[in-house]
């Protein structure tokens, strides 16, 4: 089932770990200081940070909010078990360009903290070529809250990602995605988009674009990862 509809916004448990349930954290040394690690971290990557947590905040109340501006959103029961998923959406970031057609490049590029990174993809084009290719460096920002996983985002900048000539860079407003289990098999997988594509399009077709590229993508990301989890060949392990 999958379902497509406009939201809209208005402007961890303590018992809960941040990691969620019998995840394995692949990019953590399990000797490393959360402590010694925060002292480290500039007051540029601090600031990643907080607009990472900010972003959370705000996915969640679109996620429960119809006031305010349209966004697209997606959902579907995808027929893997939560942790499996997780896995593969979250630190498999770069298979995107092996399910997903709209995108031409996806890398992790800056890893803050186990929690926080930034992200650079490239769009394909759009619209019968109508709407060229875009790149976009995000924020993504993730965390196990009320028994559901966000992995979260907005636009940022970074220094080592500067605009290209001959290339629009688009913008993420504050969204993302959210899981839930159903059961051990089958998984709520939640995806609230905000993309701003900029350039000089009408705004008739950015909506149409985006709420097509919604779709295919939320369909392709569930038969490939059906698929693969059928033939055991969901690759899980990070490099």
């Amino acid at each position: 089932m999958t379902t497509s509809v406009f939201v809209t916004p208005r402007t961890s448990r303590p018992h809960e770990s941040v990691y969620g349930p019998s995840v394995q954290r692949f990019d953590v040394v399990p000797e490393e200081s959360e402590e010694i690690e925060a002292a480290t971290l500039s007051a540029l990557d601090h600031s990643y940070i907080q607009q990472g947590v900010e972003s959370l905040a705000v996915t969640e109340e679109l996620l429960s909010s119809l006031d305010g501006w349209k966004l697209e959103r997606q959902e579907s029961i995808i027929n893997v078990n939560i942790i499996t998923l997780w896995q593969f959406v979250y630190y498999q970031f770069e298979h995107q360009v092996d399910w997903n057609p709209h995108v031409a490049v996806a890398e992790s590029f800056y890893r803050i903290n186990e929690n926080t990174d930034l992200t650079y993809v490239v769009s394909t084009e759009a619209g019968g070529g109508i709407i060229s290719t875009r790149d976009f460096v995000t924020v993504r920002y993730w965390e196990y809250k009320n028994g559901a996983y966000y992995a979260v985002g907005k636009a940022v900048s970074h220094d080592s990602m500067p605009s290209k000539s001959g290339r629009i860079r688009g913008e993420n407003g504050p969204g993302g995605y959210k899981l839930v289990s159903v059961d051990d098999k089958n998984t709520l997988f939640v995806w609230l988009c905000d993309t701003d594509l900029k350039g000089w399009l009408p705004q008739y077709l950015i909506d149409q674009t985006i709420a097509t590229m919604s779709i295919q993508t939320h369909k392709k990301l569930r038969k490939y990862i059906e698929s693969v989890t059928m033939d055991d060949d969901l690759p899980l392990s990070v490099s």
